[in-house]
């Protein structure tokens, strides 16, 4: 829902999205398709591998990581997406001023996300409550609020750090 949403508000945008699971990416390409949405590009990969060795730097203005997988169990850690690796990859990829977007209904993990987020030195958490209103628009928050789940929303926006 998302991903349709922001291509059809920001036509003049070029948006590439990326999800490990194939069936996503495709069911979601048929939809893009059927509804003549021209400026998203879908990947079928991991995530961080994908911005590591397929983007320039300086590239990209936003970076959105909405509801990812929790991995509960500790042994699973390891496995979740908001690391300090991948930040520094982003950091790498977005420019000055751009954004990193963080949901989830698993405060626990949110709480996670931004500690590390905010340890971070090229990452400050910064407001975007237009976003929030006007662009926002997922399945899991539907699933969320239907639950009586409590929701993180976060964003980060890359710093100067020579500033």
């Amino acid at each position: 829902v998302f991903l349709r949403n922001y291509a059809q508000c920001f036509e003049n945008r070029s948006i590439i999205g990326i999800d490990v699971r194939s069936q996503i990416v495709d069911v979601l390409n048929e939809r893009l398709i059927k509804e003549s949405i021209h400026n998203v590009a879908l990947v079928h990969c991991n995530g961080s591998i994908f911005l590591e060795d397929s983007l320039p730097d300086h590239c990209l203005d936003r970076v959105f990581v909405f509801h990812p997988d929790p991995w509960l169990k500790k042994r699973h850690h390891k496995r979740r997406v908001i690391q300090h690796s991948l930040l520094d990859v982003m950091a790498k990829k977005l420019k000055i001023g751009g954004r990193l977007y963080l949901t989830t209904d698993v405060m626990l993990l949110g709480e996670e996300m931004a500690a590390i987020c905010e340890a971070h030195p090229d990452f400050s958490n910064v407001e975007d409550t237009n976003f929030w209103a006007h662009y926002y628009q997922s399945h899991w928050d539907r699933f969320s609020i239907e639950d009586k789940r409590s929701l993180f929303k976060a964003v980060y926006e890359k710093n100067d750090r020579r500033l």
